[in-house]
């Protein structure tokens, strides 16, 4: 369109320039020359308004003016400007497993391990003693009790004997112990019993020197009388001294692996959560 309006223009200025050679044209001459002038005035006044608004050759188009205020559009919202919405709230985890109660029957080798020393010559009825767990306990595949766990016995009886047909004795038994959810469980075994060593040879060459003595007095108090004499009141002294000696005394000395039995079933009651299964035998 500008490239039509430069043409016309230009025919237009040849026009006028021919028309005002002459001078003696007519006064119809003058006004279609009037017209035509201002025919040009228009196309020029057209082709300004058009410059003013066309970019220059070679140049960026101008950004379009920025709308007022109050007509201002909105910006496009973008995936990636759009704020992230807030994640919904997880449900509640559910409830942990009730906690479940594991039964030791009567009957259960409980194998312990003795870390105090015990013996006749010291310890009384209902002495306490301490020892530990030789191995797990296992209830329905469940580790109940651990190797290592703590437990506590007693002196149930304490005979030190003194008769030449008896030995001392020592009796203990278990009272508690140690489960894996760390609570000290009560429980009832049966009694484990140490015996002294016999001492009849030590009883026989006691007798046999004091049965020697006694007939050595006897020969040089009376002669060959006498000396059976001698003899059998020293024999006689030899049996009372043995029976007025105590023998040897019963012990359990530490780091003794005993074996006891339960009596009475034991109760744990234990997490499910916490618990340890046994590896496989």
């Amino acid at each position: 369109m500008w490239l039509k309006t430069v043409v016309i223009l230009s025919a237009l200025s040849v026009a006028l320039s021919t028309a005002g050679c002459g001078s003696k044209q007519s006064t119809e001459s003058e006004k279609k020359l009037a017209e035509m002038q201002k025919q040009l005035d228009d196309t020029k006044k057209q082709l300004d308004e058009s410059k003013a608004g066309q970019p220059a050759q070679g140049q960026p188009a101008q950004q379009a003016a920025a709308p007022s205020p109050a007509g201002q559009a909105k910006p496009v919202e973008t995936a990636a400007a759009r704020p992230e919405s807030t994640p919904a709230t997880p449900p509640p985890p559910p409830p942990p497993p009730p906690p479940k109660v594991f039964t030791l029957p009567a009957g259960t080798t409980v194998p312990v391990m003795t870390i105090t020393a015990l013996s006749t010559k010291t310890a009384q009825n209902g002495q306490v003693f301490q020892a530990t767990l030789a191995q797990d306990l296992v209830v329905d595949g469940t580790v109940v009790a651990r190797k290592g766990a703590d437990v506590t016995g007693a002196v149930v009886s304490s005979d030190p004997g003194g008769k030449v047909k008896g030995v001392a004795t020592l009796g203990v038994a278990l009272r508690s112990l140690t489960a894996a959810n760390g609570e000290r469980i009560p429980i009832q075994t049966g009694n484990h019993t140490a015996e002294a060593k016999k001492s009849v040879k030590k009883d026989v060459v006691r007798g046999g020197i004091m049965t020697g003595a006694g007939a050595a007095i006897g020969a040089i108090a009376g002669g060959g009388k006498g000396a059976a004499i001698g003899a059998g009141i020293g024999a006689g002294a030899g049996v009372g001294t043995a029976m007025m000696t105590k023998g040897e005394p019963a012990s359990i000395p530490a780091e003794t692996a005993l074996t006891f039995k339960l009596s009475a079933p034991a109760s744990i009651t234990m997490k499910q959560s916490a618990t340890r299964q046994a590896p496989p035998q």
